[in-house]
C-alpha cells in the first residue's frame, strides 16, 4: 500500500531488501559496470522498473523504480562505509567494533566493491589466525596454572567482545499509483549515467 502524497514512504522491510538485492546483483554490470558493459539509459530505466515490479509483488508497499534505485545506492554507500570502518579498526588492532557486515552487505560488497571485499576477507583471516594463537597461548597458561600448588594459582578472568549491528533505514517519498510516470523516467534517466555510489552516506541494513 502506498503512502499518501507528501508522506515519507515506509522503510524497506528485510524481505523487500532481499528482493531488491536479488534483482540488482545479476544485472549490476549492466547498471554500474564498465562503459562497454553498461546498457543504454533507457534500458537501465526498464531494468529498475522490472526490479520494482518484483519488489511490489511481495505485497508490502508500492515501490517504484526510483524508490528501488535510491534504496540500492543507500545500501551501497552504507556497505562501503562499514567495510572501510572495519578495515580501519583492524589496522589499529582494535576489537569490539560496534559495526559489522551483515550477510546482505557481504553479498553487495563482493559484487559492487570486489577490491574492498578482498581486503576485508584478508583482514578477517589475519585476525582469525592471531586470535587462534592467542587462544592456544591461553590454554597453555591455564594448564600451567592448574599444576601450581594450592594457594599459588592464578585466577584468569575471561571476557568476550560482542559486536552489535547497527541499521539505518532511509525512507523515500510514497506515491499513489502502481504505474510509472514521466517524472520517474526523468529521475532514472539522470541516475542511469552515474557510476557506483561514493563511499559517503548512511549505513544500511
Amino acid at each position: 500500500m502506498a503512502a499518501a502524497t507528501g508522506e515519507r514512504a515506509p522503510a524497506f522491510t528485510s524481505e523487500e531488501l532481499e528482493k531488491l538485492v536479488d534483482g540488482v546483483l545479476p544485472q549490476y554490470a549492466l547498471l554500474y559496470g564498465p562503459p562497454d558493459q553498461q546498457v543504454s539509459a533507457h534500458q537501465k530505466i526498464d531494468i529498475w522498473r522490472a526490479i520494482a515490479k518484483d519488489v511490489r509483488a511481495l505485497g508490502v508497499h508500492n515501490r517504484r523504480g526510483t524508490h528501488c534505485r535510491k534504496r540500492w545506492e543507500d545500501i551501497c554507500r552504507g556497505t562501503r562505509k562499514t567495510a572501510e570502518s572495519l578495515l580501519g579498526m583492524a589496522s589499529q588492532r582494535r576489537r569490539g567494533a560496534s559495526r559489522t557486515l551483515t550477510p546482505l552487505m557481504s553479498r553487495i560488497l563482493a559484487v559492487a566493491y570486489p577490491d574492498l571485499d578482498g581486503r576485508v576477507r584478508t583482514s578477517q583471516q589475519t585476525q582469525g589466525a592471531s586470535s587462534g594463537g592467542g587462544e592456544l597461548a591461553s590454554e597453555h597458561e591455564g594448564a600451567a596454572t592448574h599444576k601450581a600448588p594450592v594457594g599459588h594459582g592464578t585466577d584468569t578472568e575471561v571476557t568476550s567482545d560482542t559486536e552489535g549491528e547497527g541499521s539505518t533505514t532511509t525512507g523515500t517519498r510514497g506515491d499513489t499509483s502502481d504505474t510509472d510516470t514521466s517524472s520517474e523516467g526523468s529521475s532514472l534517466a539522470v541516475a542511469a549515467t552515474s557510476g557506483p555510489p561514493a563511499s559517503t552516506g548512511t549505513a544500511a541494513t
